[in-house]
């Protein structure tokens, strides 16, 4: 079904098909993962620019879903994170409470992507993010003036590997890893001394969920 789709250059209205929901095995990730699923080219200026849209993110088993949705200026991550909670319960509650899916909410296209492949990949989103938190709380990154996100075409396969990108001009910097056996020390955590469950215990499964504490 297409959509009337108004450029933000020049205000001229589109039609235009926009995706908003996706499966584990859809060509649509590939596309999403090349910058190309809901970008327009506008007939009349001619600048090209992404479809600002919530997309729905779904394994092929249903049991894990991520939500999209675009921040908007001022928006508080922790208001979206309830009203997203809601929307999810909704949808729990025709299910058999065994096959209650679990989920997580991204707020722009860069977290999506990050969060799509980490499961894709089987890294765990939740120790993903909290060595992120140990790199900005260690100085290696400035908060908030850079973001790290997982560099899932790294050809390393003993590191985690994360790209540095400055939030102004979205420029990628540099490259930070940990060795993959670090990150297989949380999966262990021979001690029980880390809970992802208690360090992200709702939706919002994102590294500003603890250097904003």
């Amino acid at each position: 079904m297409e959509n009337q789709i108004s450029c933000p250059n020049c205000e001229t209205t589109i039609e235009y098909e926009v995706v908003d929901s996706i499966h584990e095995q859809s060509s649509a990730i590939q596309e999403l993962f090349e910058g190309s699923l809901n970008r327009v080219n506008c007939p009349a200026c001619a600048i090209e620019f992404h479809v600002q849209t919530p997309i729905t993110f779904r394994s092929d088993d249903g049991q894990y879903i991520i939500f999209y949705k675009p921040r908007t200026e001022g928006e508080d991550w922790r208001e979206t994170e309830k009203q997203m909670q809601i929307v999810l319960d909704e949808m729990a509650s025709e299910l058999p409470p065994e096959l209650d899916p679990e989920a997580r909410l991204v707020l722009d296209r860069n977290q999506f992507i990050e969060k799509i492949a980490a499961y894709i990949n089987n890294i765990d989103d939740r120790i993903m993010e909290y060595v992120k938190f140990i790199m900005y709380r260690n100085g290696d990154v400035v908060w908030p003036l850079q973001d790290l996100y997982y560099d899932f075409n790294t050809t390393n396969p003993d590191h985690l590997e994360f790209t540095m990108m400055t939030r102004q001009a979205g420029n990628a910097e540099k490259t930070l890893s940990i060795p993959m056996e670090v990150y297989k020390q949380f999966i262990d955590d021979e001690h029980q001394e880390f809970d992802p469950d208690t360090i992200f215990p709702g939706l919002y499964v994102q590294v500003e969920r603890l250097v904003d504490q």
